[in-house]
Parts: C-alpha cells; sequence; structure tokens
C-alpha cells in the first residue's frame, strides 16, 4: 500500500477500511459460532487480519501527520481511528 499524500486521502482511507472491517466481523462471528472447520473461518480471520493491519499502517501514516504539526482536530481525528482499530482488534480476538 503506497502511502497517501494528503490528510484527507489518509481519513478516506481508513473509512474504508473500518467500512470492510464492519461488513466482515459479523459474517467472522456467525462462522466461529458454528463451529464448523471448512477453512470459511481461517479465510475470514486472515482477510480481516489484513484489513486490521492495513488500518493500523494507515493510523501509522495519520500519527505521522498528527506529529509534524497537525491541527488539533486532526488529532480528535486520529484518535478516534486508533480507538475503532482497538475495538476490532477486540472483537477479533473475543470472538477466537
Amino acid at each position: 500500500m503506497d502511502p497517501p499524500t494528503s490528510w484527507d486521502s489518509l481519513r478516506k482511507q481508513a473509512r474504508k477500511l473500518e467500512a470492510q472491517l464492519d461488513e466482515q466481523m459479523p459474517l467472522y462471528r456467525k462462522v466461529v459460532s458454528k463451529k464448523v472447520d471448512d477453512g470459511t473461518d481461517k479465510d475470514l480471520e486472515s482477510g480481516i487480519d489484513e484489513l486490521l493491519q492495513q488500518l493500523h499502517q494507515v493510523n501509522s501514516h495519520m500519527q505521522a501527520w498528527v506529529s509534524s504539526g497537525g491541527s488539533e482536530i486532526f488529532s480528535h481525528t486520529l484518535t478516534r481511528h486508533q480507538e475503532i482499530l482497538q475495538d476490532l482488534t477486540q472483537v477479533l480476538f473475543s470472538s477466537v
């Protein structure tokens, strides 16, 4: 994933990844709750893990942007995206 060149691009990328994760997490929980070992859960988990890694990377780019003199609103936005990443990661690990 190439580093985005603007704050708006980072924010849009973070929102897109969060939306993809919001779509996949309920499906993953449903598959895991059925306890059927057909590989679907591993495929979903792998895809979700990749999205979480990408979101972490976007958050890191946002952190660098804020650290280089971004405004307070950027800091608040970054904090919110970090909280979402933390929540999604906790949901994934609590489903396993």
